[in-house]
């Protein structure tokens, strides 16, 4: 899969922004389909890297938030808050929070119109009061994916993205199943 970098020009990306889903089961199944795609002689998998270049081994690296720009979006915004809109900056940054297990963060990026800065997670206070907010199964599921250590949906190579993967299928279908 070829794919540009792009770092200032936005030539045609507005329109391909638009199409990334609204809901975080949509947006980790894209990353996921998109990670599928990604050529296994020219990329490895790095939940810590949205996108690097060639390392010393010879292949690029990228993680879920990349497989979403190169599949989607046809080209890598380095780094990937500063995409065109504040909206398709926190889908971004939804995706890599879903990856780390942090339902809450990811669902209050979706429904942000604030562009959070590139290390920072919704406040404390907005997360709390999103959390009130849900109702029972949400809650349960927010709680059970909570519980998953982080380092069982991270990955730095083929063989570990291969085992977890299914889990993060597994996250996709538990969001679904509650309207996210």
């Amino acid at each position: 899969m070829p794919i540009q970098e792009m770092t200032s020009s936005r030539d045609g990306v507005a329109d391909r922004e638009a199409r990334l889903p609204d809901k975080p089961s949509a947006l980790l199944e894209l990353a996921l389909d998109g990670m599928a795609a990604v050529d296994r002689d020219e990329f490895s998998p790095d939940s810590d890297i949205y996108f690097a270049g060639k390392g010393a081994d010879g292949l690029g690296r990228l993680d879920l938030v990349g497989a979403v720009m190169a599949k989607t979006l046809g080209c890598v915004i380095n780094p990937p808050f500063m995409a065109a809109n504040a909206v398709t900056a926190n889908k971004l940054r939804s995706v890599e929070r879903l990856v780390r297990g942090d339902i809450v963060s990811a669902v209050a990026f979706i429904r942000s119109e604030e562009c959070y800065d590139a290390m920072v997670v919704p406040y404390k206070e907005e997360r709390d009061a999103l959390y009130e907010s849900l109702t029972w199964p949400q809650t349960k599921i927010v709680d059970k994916w909570d519980a998953i250590e982080e380092r069982s949906l991270g990955y730095r190579d083929w063989d570990e993205y291969n085992l977890a993967e299914p889990l993060l299928r597994d996250l996709a279908v538990d969001l679904r199943s509650v309207g996210w």
